[in-house]
């Protein structure tokens, strides 16, 4: 069985969590990278990344490396931006078929309230196994590792990955 773990990170709050998710049940990762993307910082961040994310933009990405198709298990990870995931992931969606049996979604944010935005990212993908919310694991590691390591847990519980 493999498993991919698909993420949108601009601050690197996302890419965080992948990545040590990636270590405890052994996936392969695919960062998402969008041809431009808003400031790291500033008013400007939220002004241009809440924007377009409200608007449903929908970025041209640079190509995956890697083949869905190929994967049991997809996990989906992403920020939180103006309550709804950011354009990168939203033109992943439109590209994307979901095939994999099993997909799992966790998302970062500044506020710990991401239910929404989850809500909305599982309605696109269809049937979520499991779902996860970190708030600011690059701030929070001590908290936050714990989470995410507890997430790697349910994944790992849920029988869909053999190690």
């Amino acid at each position: 069985m493999k498993t991919l773990i698909v993420y949108y990170s601009l601050n690197g709050n996302c890419d965080y969590v992948a990545r040590r998710l990636a270590e405890q049940i052994s996936a392969d990762l695919e960062a998402l990278r969008p041809e431009e993307e808003p400031p790291k910082s500033g008013g400007m961040m939220y002004a241009k990344g809440g924007w377009s994310a409200l608007t449903h933009r929908t970025p041209k990405l640079a190509a995956l490396s890697r083949d869905l198709l190929a994967y049991d298990t997809v996990i989906i990870g992403a920020p939180v931006w103006a309550g709804t995931y950011p354009p990168a992931v939203g033109s992943f969606l439109k590209q994307t078929v979901f095939k994999a049996p099993h997909l799992y979604l966790f998302a970062c944010s500044s506020s710990g309230n991401s239910e929404k935005m989850l809500k909305q990212l599982g309605k696109k993908v269809g049937t979520v196994s499991a779902s996860a919310s970190f708030k600011d694991p690059l701030k929070h590691q001590d908290q936050e590792n714990a989470a995410i390591d507890a997430f790697a847990q349910t994944i790992l519980k849920d029988g869909s990955i053999k190690l």
